[in-house]
């Protein structure tokens, strides 16, 4: 199962390739021309769906997880949050770095495959004293990994079935 998620993965990853790029290059330019307000209005959009997925989607898939045969299915749901999560911070740490960072940092920091622009506005929030925010960012960012690692977490024990049994993934 720990397997079968990974290829998933993978796929995902090779199908959202392209439009993921394209997203940091128009947020690139977006930053470079001052016109984040809707991107901005994105990320709030996008925390609040975030928000109602962890609160309901993380219990619904950790008590999925206690039977054998759903477990494939909490798994996949738990990366699907995982993933909600994360663009939610990236989008939201977009427009943090650009209103604490500026302009140039914010672009080095989506130079960095893009993810760098999380640490650039976690720094940039500590360097303008928000902690708040820095607080918020590095909360969301353990969250981000601990719902991840939960999921692989689950799909090995999906694999390894104590009695032995083998059961189809429900995906």
């Amino acid at each position: 199962m720990k397997i079968k998620l990974k290829e998933l993965g993978k796929q995902v990853g090779n199908c959202l390739f392209l439009p993921a790029f394209l997203i940091v290059l128009i947020a690139a330019f977006e930053v470079l021309w001052g016109h984040i307000e809707p991107l901005a209005a994105t990320a709030k959009m996008l925390i609040l769906v975030a928000e109602i997925g962890v609160i309901l989607g993380v219990p619904i898939c950790l008590i999925l997880s206690v039977f054998r045969r759903a477990r494939s299915l909490a798994a996949l749901g738990l990366l699907l949050i995982s993933c909600l999560l994360g663009l939610s911070l990236w989008f939201w740490s977009l427009v943090l770095a650009d209103e604490l960072a500026g302009a140039f940092w914010t672009i080095m920091g989506l130079c960095l495959a893009g993810v760098g622009i999380v640490p650039v506005a976690f720094i940039a929030a500590l360097l303008r004293t928000q902690w708040t925010p820095a607080i918020q960012i590095a909360v969301a960012a353990v969250a981000f990994y601990a719902i991840v690692s939960m999921s692989y977490f689950i799909a090995s024990g999906a694999e390894n079935d104590p009695k032995g049994r083998r059961h189809r993934p429900l995906y």
